[in-house]
């Protein structure tokens, strides 16, 4: 999270920390069957980023729509929130993502990020991933000057990937 951090602080010119709360994995047809998940009917805003490569799937960074919007006007100068958040939430992801592509030694590309708003679990399933895909969600706390923000950011992979991308960051830990 710290890369994802600095990418922030550089893009938003906001001192950014983010904190990792929980981390939960599981195949994306299981999401919502148990209740640590968390799984509710609230409108979430949220952005969704696709990347492909040999890491391959999609990232969401989804928040409160008020936070969301907190967020976005941190700064102090935002003349178009729902931009900034995209810019932002993009922003995130694609420093999470490089994170891993990294671990695996494999470049990734990332599509064009979009804006959704629905329920996690619309935001999710509006990717069309089978069933079998793993869905890694981690709560956050994102703290952006001197405001906090709640926040989760998902990943969907394929279960392969995400075999190889635990094999490499335990080879990179050792």
């Amino acid at each position: 999270m710290d890369r994802a951090a600095d990418a922030l602080t550089e893009t938003h010119a906001v001192d950014t920390e983010i904190t990792t709360l929980e981390t939960l994995c599981c195949a994306l047809g299981d999401f919502g069957t148990d209740a640590s998940h968390g799984h509710d009917d609230e409108v979430v805003a949220g952005v969704l980023l696709p990347f492909r490569g040999t890491l391959s799937g999609a990232g969401l960074l989804s928040m409160d729509p008020e936070d969301a919007l907190a967020w976005a006007r941190s700064d102090g100068d935002c003349d178009s929130p729902i931009e900034t958040f995209l810019e932002l939430g993009a922003c995130m992801l694609a420093a999470v993502i490089q994170s891993a592509s990294s671990a695996l030694r494999a470049p990734t590309e990332n599509g064009a990020a979009k804006l959704e708003e629905s329920s996690l679990a619309g935001c999710l399933l509006s990717t069309h991933a089978p069933s079998d895909t793993v869905l890694i969600r981690t709560r956050i706390e994102i703290r952006a000057g001197h405001q906090h923000h709640h926040a989760n950011l998902s990943l969907l992979m394929e279960p392969k990937v995400v075999s190889a991308l635990l094999a490499a960051l335990s080879v990179s830990m050792n």
